[in-house]
Formats: structure tokens, sequence, C-alpha cells
């Protein structure tokens, strides 16, 4: 667990998804969807193990940092779970492209 100071003072504490699954508080993940300002990247890092292990299907917003649109692919694939990725839009803005990973098998 950690703690983050927001700029108006608030402490807020925090978990990774690793955490909530190795301590029983999440049997399993299947969906992951992210789009937290630019978090994305750190977020995925903190569910590495869970990533590993459940193989979820993700959602992740990539227009909050340019470069997460090569970060993110690379750090997914990097992963070696088998992970296909496919960038998308549900809107005519480009800057709410999506990608979307999932492993063969999943729907």
């Amino acid at each position: 667990m950690t703690t983050a100071r927001l700029p108006s003072d608030m402490e807020v504490s925090t978990v990774t998804i690793n955490h909530c699954v190795e301590h029983g508080e999440l049997p399993r993940v299947s969906y992951i969807e992210l789009d937290i300002e630019g978090s994305e990247l750190r977020a995925l890092h903190g569910a590495e193990k869970t990533l590993r292990r459940c193989r979820p299907a993700l959602a992740i917003a990539l227009y909050h940092r340019l470069q997460d649109l090569v970060d993110i692919p690379e750090y997914l694939a990097g992963l070696d779970v088998g992970y296909r990725l496919l960038l998308g839009r549900f809107t005519i803005h480009a800057e709410e492209t999506i990608l979307f990973a999932t492993v063969d098998g999943q729907r």
C-alpha cells in the first residue's frame, strides 16, 4: 500500500492490483480498463504479476501522454504472454485512442 499526497494536501491510500490478487481480495482478474490520466503505464507495472498469471483482456487509454503510444504496447509485448494489440476509437476524436489487448481464446 502506498499513500499519495494530492495538491490539496489530501492523502489517498492506494494498493496495486497484484496486492489485491495476492491477498485473495480478487480471486481472478479477467478484464482491466484503465483511463487514469497518464498513469496507465504505472498501473500496468503495479499489475505485472497479475497480467502474467491471469492474462486479462485490457482496454487502456493511450491519449494522455504521447509517449504511451509507444511505451505501453512495448511493455505489454515485453511481458511475452501472447497479447494481441489493437488500437481503436469510439468517437471521432483522435485524442480518445484506446489500446485493446487480448490473448487467444478470450472474447
